[in-house]
């Protein structure tokens, strides 16, 4: 008992006690970790293969097509557009369009930047213009829009930077 009332053995016997509490603490929050089951919250999904992103986009149709309020009558054939894909000049992006040779419409379905810009506004049609308007990362540079029309029932592309149209702008004045 003498060990206890001195000094020396009071303060060992303190750190003993609070190495045995950070022990128990660990090890009840290890357990508890292990018991756990976020139910695959915390889980990272697998990439989704080709296969699997035709399925998903199919979907998407799907529920697009069944909030569309005006249904065809029996007696009127839908015409088929021609489908495809165009890549924008200077390596600015692609994009999924479909063209209607009967009505000579642009109808873009499905758009992606590229590296170094992003999407700032999108006009997708059906119209005989389609436009896609990208921001570049770079504050300096010129903000690019690319245009798509449809010529022989293919997609065409042009495209018109910022200091173009600030010019045009200019010409109008």
């Amino acid at each position: 008992m003498e060990f206890i009332r001195s000094e020396l053995g009071r303060r060992r016997l303190a750190a003993a006690g609070w190495v045995c509490a950070v022990g128990i603490a660990f090890l009840l929050g290890a357990w508890s970790f292990s018991q756990a089951d976020p139910g695959g919250q915390y889980g990272r999904p697998d990439p989704l293969t080709e296969a699997g992103v035709r399925h998903e986009l199919g979907q998407a149709k799907q529920r697009g097509r069944t909030t569309s309020p005006a249904p065809e009558s029996p007696s009127s054939e839908p015409s088929a557009g021609s489908t495809s894909t165009v890549r924008f000049p200077d390596g600015l992006g692609t994009a999924r369009a479909e063209c209607r040779a009967e009505a000579r419409t642009v109808t873009l379905l499905s758009w992606t930047p590229g590296e170094g810009y992003s999407v700032d506004d999108v006009a997708p049609g059906p119209a005989l213009r389609a436009t896609v308007e990208l921001e570049s990362a770079a504050d300096d540079a010129d903000d690019p829009t690319v245009r798509i029309r449809c010529v022989h029932g293919k997609p065409q592309t042009t495209v018109e930077r910022d200091s173009q149209a600030d010019d045009s702008d200019a010409d109008d004045d």
